[in-house]
């Protein structure tokens, strides 16, 4: 023992959530719960991020849908005389139901959407408290169409590039 260190030679015996951390061996469990992965800054490799459990989860693997895909996928599923769900969102982007729910909630809060159902007038572009929107069917409404003519437009105005 160096003069003037006052750390203890082992550590004392309480509970692991009761021990400091220099006390616990780093990434071993410890009796009440795993450890968590403390390293100094630049000890992980670039291309290891530390925490691989989003790598595990499928639905991570996907990529972002944007709101003119969703409105594109709306408007063909009405123009085909069908209404659309949160599991056809899920299944035609590759998403969580989580997501596809997000998603419908989000176009029908701006009324891109309108739900089949009858609907009491204080709930017509939002769910009614307790309702599940993953069991509510929907369709384009006009506000809809006419977002999608302001993307094509939108996008006829910068089909020359950014830096043209």
């Amino acid at each position: 023992m160096i003069i003037g260190d006052t750390a203890p030679m082992e550590p004392p015996n309480r509970p692991a959530h009761e021990a400091a951390t220099h006390h616990v061996l780093l990434s071993h469990p410890t009796a009440s719960c795993p450890t968590p992965i403390l390293a100094a800054r630049g000890v992980l490799s670039a291309n290891q991020s530390g925490d691989d459990a989003e790598d595990k989860n499928e639905w991570n693997e996907g990529r972002m849908v944007t709101q003119l895909e969703v409105l594109t996928f709306i408007a063909k599923r009405t123009t085909a005389g069908h209404a659309v769900t949160a599991e056809d969102l899920a299944r035609e982007f590759w998403m969580s139901p989580d997501a596809a729910v997000g998603h419908l909630r989000r176009v029908w809060r701006e009324r891109l959407v309108e739900a089949l159902s009858m609907r009491p007038r204080r709930f017509r572009f939002r769910p009614e408290p307790g309702e599940a929107v993953l069991q509510l069917r929907f369709r384009l409404a006009s506000r809809g169409r006419e977002r999608l003519r302001w993307y094509k437009r939108h996008e006829e105005d910068n089909a020359g590039g950014f830096f043209r």
